[in-house]
């Protein structure tokens, strides 16, 4: 014999049937007919005014109503509202499809008892084109989808009915790749309006980055390590300083944009979230799925061929293994998070902003207070990033005449000489790759951790190390060397005191 709650679902789904199955069964696609909606719409609306609607309501709440689910009894009506609405048990009654009741119910229950959710996001990356449509590192992947595929994960055919706030143009965003991360996060109890404000941090000021969604923020971290170039033409032959210096001011440099993030909850109790309003400028649509190596829209900025395409992939693939072996230290090493995150937002800053952002990535990894900082800084990153003599200098001179420009611009004055492009992606340059060469020394010495205690170095520790010359570092292991052969307790030892 069925339970009570049952009996109310099944009085309800029959009432369903009778009033959403009175119309033609070549009703077909909802959305595609402005007469076919209304009536769906009107339907709807006379079945959810009815006692068994009601009835089904009170039995939900008195079933499921306790320590998780609590509120009126308005919010249990949208839940069960949302339920068949979002399960597109409507839409296939409608549509004359046949739908069982017994699958039906078995979901409406765990959708009551369900405390986790999954949520999907999606980021359009503008400005940028691949030459595979879908790439998988895991965490996170980067897509284009056919727009009937991004209507069905959207859920469009429902929103046009009953949610038009969540109606996303999958047109446009057909055309784009798209970023895409998922996340399990609880389930919004019923009672509790989210409005994403945690009353103790109402008053503190905490930094912000990025404004994305931890996952997306989290894929966009290993992408902006990515040599995201311009294609700058073709060189002259044998330039002369003078126009080589020239060129290097004229090089640019341009990644990719994230206008906006949806999001897509399986949920059910609850209504789609909201699209952003956007404008999105799609490219042409003479896109060559194929081949990609001739084309060149004037919106794509930055086209990765085949083999661009390739080094993306081994690239993500090895610095997100660097980066999930230290997930779990990344709060002994805070300046690392700090570094990486100012990166981010430096990737999306323009004009001298970005400049300041990438100064100060290289500030939070190998920068401190006192006098002599622009050498010191200057020091340590052409130490780290110059293969010799000749490139650490260039390296610390341009070092340099970037410190010197941020330093007038923060204190007020207006740089004393012109600013090109060359300036920023130099700036990008050193801080992105002064990023990766910290996150493989951390990589390193979490590989040989075990042999060094249980204490982890600092970051003061390895800027000592970077300060040391060759034969400093040569001196420190046979300082080490001697040490460990001392006596224990070294420097008190009684003996040599008797």
């Amino acid at each position: 014999m069925p339970e009570k709650l049952q009996e109310k679902f099944s009085r309800f789904t029959k009432a369903a049937r009778l009033e959403l199955q009175k119309f033609p069964l070549d009703a077909t696609i909802v959305s595609s007919a402005g007469e076919k909606k209304l009536q769906i719409q009107i339907a709807v609306s006379d079945l959810e005014r009815k006692p068994e609607f009601q009835e089904l309501v009170s039995e939900s709440q008195a079933r499921f109503y306790g320590d998780y689910h609590k509120g009126s009894k308005t919010s249990w009506e949208r839940a069960v509202k949302n339920f068949f609405r979002r399960s597109e048990y409507y839409h296939h009654l409608f549509c004359g499809r046949t739908i069982g009741d017994e699958d039906t119910y078995r979901g409406y229950l765990h959708a009551f008892e369900r405390r986790k959710m999954q949520v999907r996001y999606f980021a359009p990356m503008e400005d940028v084109a691949f030459a595979e449509n879908s790439m998988d590192f895991g965490a996170f992947q980067i897509r284009r989808f056919k727009a009937e595929e991004l209507g069905a994960i959207l859920g469009n055919a429902v929103n046009e009915v009953f949610y038009p706030s969540s109606i996303a143009n999958v047109n446009r965003l057909g055309y784009w790749w798209l970023l895409c991360a998922t996340e399990s996060v609880s389930a919004l109890p019923l009672g509790i309006i989210d409005v994403g404000i945690n009353l103790e941090d109402v008053y503190r000021v905490r930094p912000a980055y990025a404004p994305y969604p931890a996952p997306v923020e989290s894929a966009v971290q290993v992408l902006t390590l990515f040599d995201w170039q311009v294609n700058s033409g073709n060189p002259p032959e044998n330039p002369s300083a003078e126009q080589q210096r020239e060129r290097e001011m004229e090089r640019s440099w341009c990644g990719f944009q994230i206008p906006f993030v949806l999001r897509v909850e399986n949920n059910l109790l609850q209504p789609p979230p909201a699209v952003p309003f956007h404008w999105i400028m799609a490219p042409g649509t003479d896109l060559d799925e194929e081949t990609f190596e001739h084309l060149d829209p004037a919106d794509v900025l930055v086209w990765l061929n085949r083999e661009e395409t390739e080094s993306l992939k081994t690239f993500v693939h090895s610095v997100s293994n660097r980066l999930s072996a230290l997930q779990d230290k990344r709060g002994d090493w805070r300046f690392m998070e700090v570094a990486l995150s100012n990166l981010v937002k430096g990737f999306f800053s323009t004009e001298l902003d970005q400049l300041l952002w990438h100064i100060t990535v290289l500030e939070a990894l190998v920068g401190e207070r006192g006098k002599g900082v622009t050498d010191r800084l200057a020091s340590r990153l052409s130490s780290m990033l110059g293969k010799d003599g000749d490139e650490r200098k260039t390296l610390a001179e341009q070092f340099r005449e970037l410190y010197k420009i941020r330093s007038e611009l923060v204190h007020g004055a207006s740089p004393t000489k012109d600013v090109f492009v060359g300036h920023l992606r130099m700036g990008r340059d050193l801080a992105r790759k002064s990023v990766l060469w910290f996150l493989s020394l951390l990589t390193v010495t979490l590989e040989l951790a075990p042999g060094m205690g249980s204490a982890l170095p600092t970051r003061e520790e390895f800027l000592k190390l970077v300060d040391a010359t060759p034969e400093e570092r040569h001196r420190f292991q046979q300082l080490i060397s001697y040490a460990e052969k001392l006596p224990t307790g070294f420097p008190y030892v009684q003996d040599w005191v008797k």
